[in-house]
């Protein structure tokens, strides 16, 4: 089994809890469990690290009614957001057979959404509500099924409306409600299904720009293609013009991590927001958006990790390398040996890739580019794959519960495997990131959004994708990349001419810091335009001259860009973005040019704020942004003439 490297089985020869490394680090050649712990303490700064010592909360039933308790408080004070929240903490810790509690739960969480106008989350927890208390408590389920009828209609579901209406019909017919009474309720009830049709509201989903041209990897547009060349590796070019604002990449990744502090908020397999929570029913660490995500997550990683998510430090590239392991079981990787033999980095997409099947994915992986450093980096990772080793071992991944780890031929081979793809990881993890509520600075522009020193943006987990890990950085990038859950979108940032490189950006702008530091920054020499020619910083850029911005064929430009001022300093988005999709042909200029860099800017703000990740709290921030904003721009393209 060839990985590369210095990695190989008498790494791990000793028996443990020492481990023996090819080479020397101090003076030793061989390391307890306690110097592995003392390596990543030095590799992090001395950071706090636990080795395998926090256990998760149990399951408890009085916790669980104190947080739905809380949780009733909260919307009784309108404060909605923070009810969620809580009222999620107590579907975390309810014990899965307590049926009618957590009916109470999630029919206090239909309130909170209700309250919010969060729609299809507080359909989904009245019928779920429905499921879990019992016939007798018919006012109150009475109260579900008109929140749920009010919700479709909101939502323009009207036959679902009126499957709701018909059933809480029955339901007070069959409890024998006096018929006054009964004839009340139904009233209201109707009152509030016409109330919901006026306020109807179309699926934020249905706006997002999708893939229209895939090629044969369904995840990828047929307009690129991957090159290989000696010094510059894989890279993607185009082979059609693509437009301003196509979409190049929509790409599910091959594994995912949620952050450990996003644990209580987002969904642990597809990282979104997890309002109308579903929980593990064995353990109290995750939460999921969906029944499907639970399930997925069910059959795949979390029937390893569950339980154990506290055991290993979430350092580096260590998580997502895990992932990778814990997502299939010992017998799959025992029975594909063969797909771990030949490594071939100049792999591109290929039919071979293009399906969910693991056996590709994983092969897809195990392709990707690996880091070859000194014998220090060596170390290291070694000292990953041996903490990824204990965990699994407490994970019981290879059948042994309650057995010291001992280093024999299955954990070796485990061990390798995961050596090699931590080197990988790192080449080739992304970030995903979501909006969170604007800070104190922010002032009702689209720039104080962005510019304050309270960061808008988070990190929310790291994904491993064998499609966007082949664009290449450029520090003058035609790509915008934004998250939807864990899903990685990539979109074209301006035209893209048949030829030309399709690019990423891992670091700076040209236009914002000089090329050496952009180069430390990154870590590797770019070999971007903008750095082989060394193009000049912001304030050094070429600009129109107040006689050429008189000019007749400079006005149509000169319009927008007022439009475009306007827009962005009344946080108008939708605005700004169709404004800034139409600029660049205006301009009639070649970068780098100071004209091209703010539409630009602007076109990657107010498309990341339309359809990336948003926090709940940043959800409902954007749904008043785009409420207050013309419903003109709504509907309707501006009509700016071109040059």
């Amino acid at each position: 089994m060839n990985m590369g490297g210095h990695f190989q089985i008498q790494i791990f020869q000793d028996c443990p809890p020492a481990i023996t490394f090819k080479g020397s680090f101090q003076e030793k050649k061989s390391f307890s469990q306690q110097d592995i712990h003392e390596r990543l303490k030095q590799i992090h700064g001395n950071s706090q690290i636990s080795w395998c010592e926090q256990t998760a909360a149990a399951k408890n039933l009085k916790a669980s009614v104190a947080a739905r308790e809380a949780g009733a408080v909260l919307v009784k004070h309108g404060e909605g957001l923070a009810a969620v929240t809580k009222l999620n903490a107590a579907m975390r810790l309810v014990p899965v057979s307590e049926h009618e509690e957590i009916g109470w739960i999630v029919a206090t969480r239909s309130a909170a959404t209700y309250l919010i106008g969060l729609s299809e989350e507080c359909y989904k927890d009245c019928k779920l509500a429905l499921e879990c208390l019992p016939l007798s408590l018919t006012l109150q389920r009475f109260k579900l099924w008109d929140r749920a009828a009010t919700c479709s209609s909101i939502m323009g579901r009207i036959m679902e409306a009126s499957d709701a209406f018909e059933a809480a019909s029955e339901e007070l017919k069959q409890f024998s409600i006096a018929e006054h009474i009964r004839d009340k309720l139904l009233q209201t009830m109707k009152d509030n299904l016409e109330k919901g049709k006026n306020n109807e509201r179309k699926s934020e989903s249905k706006e997002h720009p999708t893939l229209n041209n895939p090629g044969e990897n369904k995840m990828v547009t047929k307009k690129v293609f991957v090159v290989h060349n000696e010094g510059v590796g894989r890279h993607v070019k185009a082979v059609e013009d693509i437009a301003v604002g196509e979409v190049i990449v929509q790409e599910d990744p091959i594994s995912s991590v949620l952050h450990l502090s996003k644990l209580e908020t987002n969904c642990s397999n597809c990282m979104r927001p997890a309002i109308a929570g579903i929980a593990c029913e064995s353990c109290t660490e995750v939460i999921f958006c969906s029944r499907e995500c639970k399930m997925k997550a069910g059959q795949t990683f979390h029937k390893v990790e569950c339980g154990h998510l506290l055991l290993f430090p979430p350092l580096g590239p260590l998580c997502p390398a895990f992932r990778l392991i814990t997502s299939r079981s010992l017998e799959f990787f025992i029975k594909n040996k063969n797909m771990f033999e030949d490594h071939n980095p100049c792999a591109g997409w290929d039919k071979e890739k293009m399906t969910d099947d693991e056996r590709h994915l994983i092969r897809a992986a195990f392709n990707m580019q690996v880091c070859e450093k000194d014998k220090e980096y060596v170390l290291n990772m070694t000292a990953y794959a041996y903490v990824a080793l204990c965990s699994l071992h407490k994970m019981d991944f290879f059948g042994k519960r309650g057995k010291p780890l001992e280093l024999q031929e299955d954990e070796l081979y485990i061990g390798q495997l995961l050596y090699h793809f931590l080197r990988g990881v790192e080449e080739n993890s992304h970030e995903i990131v979501q909006f969170e509520e604007p800070g104190l600075e922010y002032c009702g522009t689209l720039d104080s959004l962005y510019d304050g020193d309270e960061p808008v943006i988070s990190v929310i987990g790291a994904a491993l994708n064998s499609i966007t890990s082949l664009f290449n950085n450029s520090c003058d990038v035609n790509t915008i990349k934004y998250h939807q859950g864990n899903s990685t979108v990539m979109m074209a940032k301006r035209n893209i001419k048949a030829g030309e490189e399709v690019t990423d950006f891992y670091g700076q702008h040209f236009f914002q810091s000089p090329k050496e530091a952009r180069h430390q920054m990154l870590g590797f020499p770019c070999q971007c335009i903008p750095c082989k020619e060394s193009w000049p910083l912001m304030t050094n850029l070429p600009k129109f001259s107040t006689s050429q911005l008189g000019q007749r064929s400079k006005k149509p430009w000169v319009v927008a860009k007022d439009k475009l001022d306007s827009a962005v300093n009344n946080m108008r988005v939708i605005e700004t973005m169709q404004i800034c999709k139409q600029m660049g042909d205006m301009v009639g200029v070649i970068p780098p040019h100071n004209a091209l860099v703010m539409p630009e800017m602007y076109f990657h703000y107010s498309s990341v704020f339309l359809y990336g990740n948003k926090s709940l709290s940043f959800r409902l921030f954007s749904e008043r942004i785009i409420k207050q904003e013309n419903p003109i721009s709504n509907k309707k393209v501006l009509k700016l003439k071109k040059k």
